[in-house]
């Protein structure tokens, strides 16, 4: 997100270029090896991922990024990975998985035409946090696949980039920028939320550049600036920043065990993991939520 006047330097900056506007990479590989190496990386790095965030999500207190994404959709999500048998959770859902791999595919393509100054997805997973602090100390420009630690927090952002005295961080999208019609230019709240993870850790760490400001790469290809300090909207006044510590807070005492969660049968439910659990806790419980249109927040 580019809070305040970053905004306009952001706003400033070009989309990045298309395939064929770039030279050859590092080392004379075509923009087509650029592509198998980084997609070759992305796909390692998903290889190793019960090494990673997603461990710490599921198997201590530490909160990651992907939490606050999750909280977004299901509060409930958050506890049973946590807290929950995880013997019951459902097998890989087919769909979610090709979703992932494009994902992949779509990262790796767009890697290549950013000028990568340090590769993080390169290094064994036990290492990354150590040489994203060293890369950040060098100031290398932009870094890729970076991980973050501090106190009970952990993120792994895609991007890392270097700005003024400090970083900014960016994640790259497969999906559209904003909630809805790309016209509303409403930010996505699960979007939001992983930025300000990142920002708060950055500014713990001693590397944030105080903005509260960070950046998405959406489908397209174009760079689009999130500012936290902006209200929500016109009704909604609360910062994206104020709205995120709040739902810190809520996740933190989600995994203390003080807030106890309950599911809902919402249109993100086929998709999750948990789906078979929580149906058919649902149903034993009449759960007002399989009414049709009548969610979370009515019943």
């Amino acid at each position: 997100m580019d809070p305040g006047g970053a905004r306009e330097r952001t706003a400033a900056r070009p989309r990045y270029a298309r395939w064929d506007d770039r030279s050859p990479g590092a080392g004379g590989r075509s923009a087509a090896g650029e592509r198998c190496a980084y997609r070759g990386s992305a796909r390692n790095q998903a290889a190793t991922t019960s090494l990673t965030e997603s461990t710490f999500q599921a198997r201590s207190e530490m909160i990651s990024a992907t939490q606050l994404y999750d909280f977004v959709q299901c509060p409930h999500r958050v506890s049973l990975d946590v807290l929950g048998d995880q013997s019951l959770r459902d097998e890989p859902n087919s769909f979610v998985q090709l979703l992932w791999e494009q994902g992949l595919d779509h990262e790796a393509d767009i890697v290549t035409l950013l000028g990568i100054s340090a590769d993080i997805r390169r290094v064994p997973p036990a290492d990354r946090e150590r040489e994203t602090l060293a890369a950040m100390q060098r100031g290398d420009q932009l870094i890729y696949g970076g991980r973050l630690t501090s106190g009970d927090l952990v993120g792994e952002p895609d991007l890392l980039e270097r700005r003024g005295g400090g970083y900014i961080p960016g994640d790259i999208k497969s999906g559209s920028r904003f909630e809805g019609d790309d016209g509303d230019g409403k930010l996505k709240k699960h979007y939001a939320y992983q930025l300000a993870h990142y920002i708060l850790i950055l500014d713990q760490l001693g590397f944030g550049d105080g903005s509260r400001e960070a950046f998405v790469i959406d489908r397209r290809a174009n760079r689009v600036p999130y500012v936290l300090t902006e209200p929500q909207g016109i009704r909604n006044t609360e910062t994206w920043w104020d709205s995120y510590l709040h739902a810190l807070a809520d996740v933190r005492a989600i995994l203390g065990q003080a807030q106890p969660t309950l599911g809902a049968l919402c249109g993100e439910c086929k998709l999750c993991h948990w789906h078979s659990y929580c149906r058919k806790d649902l149903v034993m419980r009449d759960d007002l939520t399989l009414i049709a249109e009548l969610g979370r927040s009515k019943r």
